[in-house]
């Protein structure tokens, strides 16, 4: 029965030096941050696939134990793009401190690259204020730019990749393919995922600019685990309608249009996001409202997939499962335990930016 939605029209540097406080009752880990000076700078990660409870879990341990949070998601950066992306709330901004949301416009261009020096500002501010700092997110890239740095290549081109990107719309992804395996056969052997069109972009620029291709995350230093969130695959596709179902609900249709009110044009990254794609093709008529929700739900499942691909190959994790009815109280002590346990990872180069 159609839904109605009418209403919303490779070297690390040492960590900070950090002293255990254990709560014995929860045995739940804060640490003591000292030697701040050294700007050795380190942090706790909770990572894994959307829709898992990251947030909520982040939220309940930043207000409850003093931590400030610092989003890894790619999309949560462009101001006015807040049901879609899930962002906190304005009362839960205003009880926690939060980093690199809402620090574009929706109109820009924005990479990992820019991330990083957001990121890192606001982990060398934290720092000074000897306050711990939770790094949640799922977007695998921008959180290996901060615990293995960016290379040289970590900049572009504007105006070169937008005449790739122009090579794809007209000649499609299987000929960029077949220029950048005619140009690079090593591709075959340096790059596994070669039906991805911004990959295989990157692949060249690194090689234009006589940039070695970095191994993958398994082959670099990462000895301490990131604590990951995750569901069993039932759990986690009811987990992604409910939540897809609710942000039309909350109004995501009516935030497209403010975004793209008055012949604003939105970034191209900012374009295809989840959910804002599908409600742009309802706008412009290419579908109908049942029909963008359904694509909604099917490409976050697809994105969720993604990211949990990417972690268990690139990431050292150590996982605990989520439910719909999950104790968020509950799930947070395992999260701080793993955290006392295994300690805080590392922020790669941050006395040389």
């Amino acid at each position: 029965m159609a839904l109605d939605f009418t209403c919303c029209c490779t070297c690390l540097l040492k960590p900070i030096v950090i002293k255990a406080r254990i709560d014995h009752r929860w045995n739940l880990y804060r640490p003591e941050i000292k030697n701040v000076s050294k700007m050795n700078i380190s942090a706790f990660f909770l990572v894994g696939p959307t829709a898992t409870g990251k947030s909520r879990v982040a939220q309940y341990i930043a207000e409850k134990y003093k931590y400030a949070i610092l989003s890894a998601d790619s999309m949560a950066v462009y101001r006015g793009m807040d049901i879609g992306t899930a962002k906190p709330t304005l009362g839960e901004r205003q009880r926690v401190s939060y980093g690199c949301i809402d620090i574009v416009d929706a109109t820009e261009d924005f990479n990992v690259a820019d991330y990083r020096k957001f990121a890192l500002q606001f982990l060398r501010e934290k720092a000074k204020e000897k306050m711990p700092v939770l790094i949640v997110g799922g977007s695998g890239l921008y959180i290996k730019s901060l615990t293995h740095g960016l290379d040289d290549a970590a900049g572009y081109n504007h105006l070169e990749r937008e005449e790739w990107l122009k090579f794809i719309e007209k000649h499609g992804i299987d000929a960029l393919r077949t220029e950048v395996v005619t140009r690079y056969p090593s591709v075959k052997e340096e790059l596994k995922d070669l039906a991805n069109p911004r990959r295989l972009i990157r692949y060249m620029e690194k090689k234009m600019l006589n940039v070695q291709i970095k191994s993958s995350w398994n082959k670099l230093s990462c000895t301490v685990p990131m604590v990951g969130l995750d569901m069993h695959a039932p759990v986690f596709r009811m987990a992604v309608k409910m939540r897809v179902e609710q942000m039309y609900r909350n109004g995501l249709i009516n935030e497209c249009i403010k975004l793209t009110s008055g012949g604003r044009k939105l970034s191209r990254t900012a374009r295809q996001a989840i959910g804002y794609a599908e409600v742009i093709s309802f706008l412009e008529g290419q579908c109908s409202m049942q029909e963008a929700v359904e694509r909604t739900i099917v490409r976050t499942i697809q994105l969720g997939k993604k990211q949990r691909t990417w972690f268990r190959n690139q990431a050292k994790v150590e996982w605990i499962k989520t439910s719909l009815d999950m104790d968020v109280e509950e799930v947070a002590h395992k999260v701080l335990a793993l955290w006392g346990k295994y300690g805080s990872i590392p922020i790669h180069e941050c006395m040389q930016e």
